[in-house]
């Protein structure tokens, strides 16, 4: 790019106006990555996200026969 991004001084570093600019845009894609990671590992630990099962009426009538089915099929419903 061939822009100076900071200045040395005697007391360290500074940021120009293109290295705050810089800076600022790096901040938010970083924050973008953290909030994708966050969310992948909710689908990870299963504290979001949602499974949809689609089934035709026959299996649906044999599934109703077990008692633990109907408790999940009706949690899932709600």
């Amino acid at each position: 790019m061939e822009v100076q991004l900071f200045y040395r001084t005697s007391r360290g570093v500074l940021l120009t106006n293109e290295g705050n600019l810089l800076n600022e845009h790096v901040n938010s894609a970083l924050g973008m990555i953290h909030a994708a990671e966050d969310k992948i590992l909710e689908f990870k630990e299963l504290k979001a996200g949602q499974l949809r099962i689609g089934v035709g009426d026959t299996i649906t009538r044999y599934l109703k026969s077990f008692p633990k089915t109907i408790w999940l099929m009706e949690a899932c419903m709600s």
